[in-house]
Protein backbone atom coordinates (compact mmCIF):
# COMPACT_ATOMS: atom_id res chain seq x y z
CA UNK A 1 0.00 0.00 0.00
CA UNK A 2 1.45 3.72 -0.44
CA UNK A 3 -0.03 6.36 0.96
CA UNK A 4 0.67 9.51 -1.28
CA UNK A 5 2.66 10.65 -4.17
CA UNK A 6 5.47 11.89 -1.89
CA UNK A 7 5.61 8.34 -0.26
CA UNK A 8 5.72 6.43 -3.78
CA UNK A 9 8.72 8.79 -4.36
CA UNK A 10 11.03 7.81 -1.17
CA UNK A 11 9.37 4.28 -1.57
CA UNK A 12 10.97 4.33 -5.61
CA UNK A 13 14.18 5.73 -4.09
CA UNK A 14 14.14 3.35 -1.75
CA UNK A 15 13.56 0.04 -4.11
CA UNK A 16 15.84 1.52 -6.55
CA UNK A 17 18.74 1.38 -3.87
CA UNK A 18 18.09 -2.07 -2.79
CA UNK A 19 17.83 -3.13 -6.16
CA UNK A 20 21.16 -1.48 -7.13
CA UNK A 21 22.63 -2.96 -3.89
CA UNK A 22 21.59 -6.74 -4.70
CA UNK A 23 24.24 -9.58 -4.80
CA UNK A 24 26.26 -10.47 -7.68
CA UNK A 25 24.20 -13.23 -8.88
CA UNK A 26 20.54 -11.64 -8.93
CA UNK A 27 21.06 -10.36 -12.79
CA UNK A 28 21.17 -13.98 -13.58
CA UNK A 29 18.20 -14.88 -15.92
CA UNK A 30 16.98 -18.11 -15.07
CA UNK A 31 14.48 -20.87 -15.29
CA UNK A 32 12.94 -22.50 -12.65
CA UNK A 33 12.46 -26.48 -12.75
CA UNK A 34 12.55 -29.25 -10.85
CA UNK A 35 14.76 -29.81 -9.10
CA UNK A 36 16.61 -26.72 -9.67
CA UNK A 37 17.29 -23.92 -12.39
CA UNK A 38 18.14 -23.81 -15.65
CA UNK A 39 20.11 -20.98 -16.79
CA UNK A 40 18.91 -18.72 -19.77
CA UNK A 41 21.16 -15.90 -19.24
CA UNK A 42 24.32 -15.02 -17.33
CA UNK A 43 26.03 -11.84 -18.49
CA UNK A 44 29.29 -12.06 -18.91
CA UNK A 45 29.67 -15.91 -18.61
CA UNK A 46 28.12 -16.94 -21.73
CA UNK A 47 29.42 -20.55 -20.71
CA UNK A 48 26.73 -20.96 -18.77
CA UNK A 49 23.83 -20.76 -20.87
CA UNK A 50 21.47 -23.25 -20.90
CA UNK A 51 23.55 -24.83 -17.98
CA UNK A 52 21.25 -26.80 -15.27
CA UNK A 53 21.96 -26.51 -11.84
CA UNK A 54 20.23 -29.11 -9.41
CA UNK A 55 18.50 -27.52 -6.27
CA UNK A 56 21.08 -29.54 -3.81
CA UNK A 57 23.75 -27.48 -4.71
CA UNK A 58 24.07 -24.04 -3.25
CA UNK A 59 24.86 -21.97 -6.35
CA UNK A 60 20.96 -23.12 -7.04
CA UNK A 61 19.51 -22.18 -3.74
CA UNK A 62 21.59 -19.36 -3.91
CA UNK A 63 20.01 -17.87 -7.41
CA UNK A 64 16.36 -18.52 -6.55
CA UNK A 65 16.71 -16.32 -3.36
CA UNK A 66 18.42 -13.69 -5.69
CA UNK A 67 15.90 -14.44 -8.16
CA UNK A 68 13.03 -14.35 -5.70
CA UNK A 69 13.91 -11.19 -4.12
CA UNK A 70 14.69 -9.39 -7.49
CA UNK A 71 11.24 -10.00 -8.27
CA UNK A 72 9.82 -8.75 -5.65
CA UNK A 73 11.53 -5.31 -5.56
CA UNK A 74 11.01 -5.02 -9.14
CA UNK A 75 7.08 -5.63 -8.66
CA UNK A 76 7.09 -2.60 -5.65
CA UNK A 77 9.08 -0.48 -7.95
CA UNK A 78 6.48 -0.58 -10.87
CA UNK A 79 3.74 -0.53 -8.44
CA UNK A 80 5.33 2.43 -7.17
CA UNK A 81 6.32 3.93 -10.12
CA UNK A 82 3.07 3.05 -12.02
CA UNK A 83 1.38 5.35 -8.60
CA UNK A 84 3.43 7.91 -9.63
CA UNK A 85 1.68 8.83 -12.72
CA UNK A 86 3.14 12.69 -12.89
CA UNK A 87 6.30 13.89 -11.59
CA UNK A 88 7.07 15.34 -8.20
CA UNK A 89 9.03 16.81 -6.30
CA UNK A 90 11.49 14.30 -5.26
CA UNK A 91 11.91 14.11 -1.24
CA UNK A 92 14.66 12.17 0.68
CA UNK A 93 14.90 10.34 4.01
CA UNK A 94 16.71 12.69 6.53
CA UNK A 95 19.23 11.04 9.58
CA UNK A 96 17.47 8.39 10.96
CA UNK A 97 18.70 9.60 14.34
CA UNK A 98 18.52 7.43 16.90
CA UNK A 99 15.47 5.29 15.74
CA UNK A 100 17.50 3.36 13.70
CA UNK A 101 17.80 -0.67 12.64
CA UNK A 102 19.45 -1.24 15.59
CA UNK A 103 16.84 0.55 17.98
CA UNK A 104 14.10 -1.66 16.54
CA UNK A 105 16.23 -4.94 16.32
CA UNK A 106 16.70 -4.45 19.99
CA UNK A 107 13.40 -4.07 20.04
CA UNK A 108 12.32 -6.85 18.36
CA UNK A 109 14.30 -9.13 20.82
CA UNK A 110 12.39 -8.12 23.89
CA UNK A 111 8.73 -8.56 21.86
CA UNK A 112 5.06 -8.99 23.53
CA UNK A 113 6.85 -8.66 27.07
CA UNK A 114 4.37 -6.99 28.66
CA UNK A 115 3.48 -8.99 31.81
CA UNK A 116 -0.11 -7.97 31.57
CA UNK A 117 -2.89 -10.61 31.22
CA UNK A 118 -4.64 -10.50 27.57
CA UNK A 119 -8.38 -11.28 27.22
CA UNK A 120 -9.16 -14.35 26.82
CA UNK A 121 -10.52 -13.78 23.41
CA UNK A 122 -7.70 -11.94 22.17
CA UNK A 123 -8.00 -11.45 18.58
CA UNK A 124 -4.76 -12.59 16.42
CA UNK A 125 -3.14 -12.11 13.54
CA UNK A 126 -0.61 -14.62 13.11
CA UNK A 127 1.17 -16.02 15.74
CA UNK A 128 0.17 -12.31 17.69
CA UNK A 129 -2.50 -11.68 20.28
CA UNK A 130 -3.55 -8.60 20.27
CA UNK A 131 -6.05 -6.74 23.19
CA UNK A 132 -8.19 -5.00 21.13
CA UNK A 133 -9.99 -5.60 17.69
CA UNK A 134 -8.59 -1.81 16.86
CA UNK A 135 -5.09 -2.94 17.99
CA UNK A 136 -5.42 -5.61 15.30
CA UNK A 137 -7.07 -3.20 13.14
CA UNK A 138 -3.67 -0.80 12.85
CA UNK A 139 -1.79 -3.84 12.76
CA UNK A 140 -3.53 -4.96 10.10
CA UNK A 141 -3.07 -1.47 8.34
CA UNK A 142 1.10 -1.89 9.37
CA UNK A 143 0.69 -4.87 7.45
CA UNK A 144 -0.59 -3.77 4.02
CA UNK A 145 2.00 -0.94 4.27
CA UNK A 146 4.34 -3.29 4.45
CA UNK A 147 6.48 -2.24 7.72
CA UNK A 148 7.71 -4.89 10.07
CA UNK A 149 6.32 -4.02 13.61
CA UNK A 150 6.79 -5.03 17.00
CA UNK A 151 3.90 -5.46 19.70
CA UNK A 152 4.25 -4.40 23.23
CA UNK A 153 7.83 -5.10 23.44
CA UNK A 154 9.91 -3.60 27.04
CA UNK A 155 11.00 -0.26 26.60
CA UNK A 156 13.29 1.27 29.47
CA UNK A 157 12.00 5.23 29.66
CA UNK A 158 13.84 6.06 32.73
CA UNK A 159 15.63 4.01 35.51
CA UNK A 160 13.37 1.69 36.98
CA UNK A 161 10.66 2.90 34.80
CA UNK A 162 9.26 0.41 31.88
CA UNK A 163 6.42 1.41 28.94
CA UNK A 164 5.38 -1.53 26.31
CA UNK A 165 4.78 0.73 23.33
CA UNK A 166 1.56 -0.98 21.65
CA UNK A 167 3.18 -0.50 18.06
CA UNK A 168 7.25 0.04 17.81
CA UNK A 169 7.80 0.53 13.82
CA UNK A 170 10.33 -0.11 10.94
CA UNK A 171 10.03 2.09 7.60
CA UNK A 172 12.82 1.15 4.99
CA UNK A 173 11.69 4.22 2.86
CA UNK A 174 13.55 6.59 5.91
CA UNK A 175 15.50 4.50 7.39
CA UNK A 176 14.31 4.82 10.75
CA UNK A 177 11.25 3.67 12.78
CA UNK A 178 8.66 5.11 15.20
CA UNK A 179 6.14 4.41 17.71
CA UNK A 180 2.50 3.99 17.67
CA UNK A 181 0.41 4.10 20.75
CA UNK A 182 -3.32 3.42 21.07
CA UNK A 183 -5.66 4.67 23.90
CA UNK A 184 -8.70 2.73 23.52
CA UNK A 185 -10.60 4.04 26.71
CA UNK A 186 -10.39 7.20 27.35
CA UNK A 187 -13.62 8.06 28.45
CA UNK A 188 -12.58 5.55 31.66
CA UNK A 189 -11.90 8.34 33.94
CA UNK A 190 -8.66 5.49 35.64
CA UNK A 191 -7.64 4.99 32.15
CA UNK A 192 -7.26 8.56 31.21
CA UNK A 193 -5.24 9.33 33.94
CA UNK A 194 -2.62 6.30 33.01
CA UNK A 195 -3.13 7.57 29.59
CA UNK A 196 -1.78 11.25 30.27
CA UNK A 197 1.20 9.59 32.42
CA UNK A 198 2.34 7.97 29.89
CA UNK A 199 2.63 10.55 26.65
CA UNK A 200 4.54 12.40 29.53
CA UNK A 201 6.85 9.69 29.75
CA UNK A 202 7.15 9.58 25.93
CA UNK A 203 7.90 13.26 25.79
CA UNK A 204 9.88 13.51 28.66
CA UNK A 205 12.08 10.57 27.02
CA UNK A 206 12.80 12.79 24.17
CA UNK A 207 10.04 11.27 21.86
CA UNK A 208 8.60 14.48 19.76
CA UNK A 209 4.84 13.71 18.34
CA UNK A 210 4.66 13.70 15.07
CA UNK A 211 8.09 12.56 14.31
CA UNK A 212 8.83 10.18 16.71
CA UNK A 213 5.44 8.91 17.78
CA UNK A 214 2.29 8.62 16.99
CA UNK A 215 -1.01 8.68 19.53
CA UNK A 216 -4.62 7.20 18.25
CA UNK A 217 -7.29 7.41 20.17
CA UNK A 218 -10.66 6.02 21.30
CA UNK A 219 -14.05 5.46 23.13
CA UNK A 220 -17.47 4.23 23.94
CA UNK A 221 -18.99 6.68 21.54
CA UNK A 222 -15.86 7.87 19.06
CA UNK A 223 -14.45 4.97 17.58
CA UNK A 224 -11.08 4.06 16.03
CA UNK A 225 -10.87 5.93 12.56
CA UNK A 226 -7.92 4.10 11.12
CA UNK A 227 -7.71 6.01 7.57
CA UNK A 228 -6.86 8.87 10.95
CA UNK A 229 -4.50 6.93 11.58
CA UNK A 230 -3.40 6.53 8.07
CA UNK A 231 -2.88 9.63 7.56
CA UNK A 232 -0.84 10.28 10.65
CA UNK A 233 1.47 7.78 9.49
CA UNK A 234 1.95 9.56 6.14
CA UNK A 235 2.38 13.17 8.27
CA UNK A 236 5.14 11.06 9.83
CA UNK A 237 6.93 10.03 6.83
CA UNK A 238 7.03 13.13 5.55
CA UNK A 239 8.29 15.02 8.42
CA UNK A 240 11.19 12.50 8.42
CA UNK A 241 12.39 13.09 5.15
CA UNK A 242 13.02 16.36 2.84
CA UNK A 243 13.53 17.80 -0.60
CA UNK A 244 16.51 15.94 -2.37
CA UNK A 245 19.88 18.18 -2.38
Amino acid sequence: MILSLEHAGLKCAYLRKELADLPTGHEIMIRRHYPGVHITEWPGHPEMKGKRITCTKPEAVRFMELDGRRRKLSEELAEAEGYMQYRSPHRVAKEGLWMDRRFFDACVRYGDSNPRPKPEYAPMLGDTKFRSKSELSIAQLLTELGFEFVYETEFEIMDGVNEYPDFTVWVPEIGRSFILEHFGRLDKKDYKSDAGWKINHYIEFGLIPGRDIIFSYETDKVPLDIELVKTQINALIMANSGPAK
